[in-house]
């Protein structure tokens, strides 16, 4: 039995050290990212007046999705230059209006209609915020009815 030992261990040996057959290839891999920069949504905003508050304010955001490090504007023709719009009575009062201004929400100032809000694309949802003040005169409360309007937002993207 002692005899095989040396024999194994030369075989055992010879194919540690045997030449292996090595081969490799290269392939090519390749992805599509599409320009991609869109509004996904934009909150309704809703405010109670009451009669002991003639003015309120209530935010809402904008959320936006671009490809990373991509540029996007935001602006909005719904306002004016001071960054107000009116919204109508759909219930209540016929014919009444309620005048309602558009603020930025970082910097509080208003948004008007040539103001630019923007950013850099992350790859991920966005969130940009923003303010709205009801009867932002203040005065008398507006009359009785429940007030509706539309508040659009225009997206721009730069690649």
């Amino acid at each position: 039995m002692k005899k095989f030992y040396p024999l194994i261990l030369a075989l055992l040996a010879a194919l540690v050290t045997a030449p292996a057959f090595a081969n490799s290839a290269t392939g090519t891999v390749t992805a599509n990212v599409p320009s991609t920069c869109e509004i996904t949504s934009v909150d309704n905003v809703h405010a109670e007046l009451s009669q002991h508050s003639s003015q309120i304010q209530a935010g809402g955001n904008i959320q936006v999705i671009c490809n990373k490090d991509a540029g996007y504007s935001i602006t909005t023709s719904t306002v004016d230059a001071n960054g107000r719009f009116e919204i109508a009575a759909i219930s209540g009062t016929s014919g009444a209006t309620m005048e309602v201004e558009l603020r930025e929400a970082v910097t509080g100032n208003s948004w008007s209609n040539t103001d630019i809000v923007g950013g850099t694309g992350t790859g991920y949802t966005q969130f940009i915020g923003f303010q709205l003040v009801y009867n932002p005169s203040g005065g008398p409360i507006p009359a009785y009815g429940f007030y509706t309007g539309p508040l659009t937002f225009d997206l721009t993207s730069t690649f």
